[in-house]
């Protein structure tokens, strides 16, 4: 029995989700890196002690997104990257068993599981560290802050 295109549209959505996801983050996370090696070569000219505390407070309030930020992006790259493992796992185990499988209600059972047990777990990871990216971007730009 061959599979049928609509049950695998659920892993096949997700993996193309996926997909741009994490082009954009790559891109995102290297601009960042970019914006603050140029922050810190400005910090290295000017002298620390010369710099009244307040700047001093905003340069470190500004490393400390930074590096939150980076952290945020870094576990969405490898969330991602253990969702497309398995993506690619039931994909293939699905194709394996698909042969043997007699019945449709076998075949949808199946899929369902790995959905179930697997693949939601990640995505639902992955959606809450979105919202809060989302929230800390609304945060900055609220406030008018100029990274």
């Amino acid at each position: 029995m061959a599979i049928k295109k609509d049950q695998t549209k659920f892993l096949d959505k997700h993996i193309k989700q996926k997909q741009n996801l994490v082009i954009k983050l790559k891109t995102l996370k290297e601009n960042y890196l970019t914006s603050f090696e140029e922050e810190q070569k400005i910090r290295e000219k000017v002298y620390v002690n010369e710099m009244p505390i307040l700047v001093r407070m905003a340069i470190n309030l500004v490393n400390s997104f930074y590096s939150t930020f980076l952290r945020i992006i870094n576990k969405f790259l490898s969330t991602y990257e253990d969702l497309d493992c398995i993506m690619e796992t039931a994909v293939k185990t699905l194709k394996e068993h698909s042969k043997g499988i007699s019945e449709q209600n076998e075949m949808d059972d199946f899929i369902r599981c790995i959905e179930r047990h697997y693949v939601a777990p990640l995505v639902v990871d992955v959606d809450y560290q979105i919202e809060s990216v989302k929230e800390m971007f609304e945060l900055f730009e609220k406030d008018d802050v100029q990274l």
